[in-house]
């Protein structure tokens, strides 16, 4: 079952920042890896999960009662981990 995908304001203000090759590229993979998030994450500090998508990293909560991946941030792998 697949899961929906919500970005939060930090994760919409970056992909703003990319040129659209880049956001669709990252949309592609988002919508791949909800139909089973947990075989693509990564347990990270604070109870969040984080995806791989080639430089970048996708930092995310999973609900699985409401079938919901909220992206709270995403960034490049050396700057997203900061604050977190």
């Amino acid at each position: 079952m697949q899961y929906q995908i919500k970005f939060l304001n930090q994760a919409k203000k970056f992909l703003k920042t990319l040129d659209q090759e880049k956001r669709e590229y990252i949309h592609t993979v988002l919508v791949r890896y909800s139909f089973d998030p947990l075989k693509y994450a990564k347990k990270v500090r604070g109870g969040d999960y984080r995806f791989r998508i080639g430089q970048y990293r996708a930092i995310f909560r999973i609900y699985h009662n409401v079938l919901l991946v909220e992206v709270v941030k995403i960034g490049q792998r050396q700057n997203v981990y900061e604050g977190n």
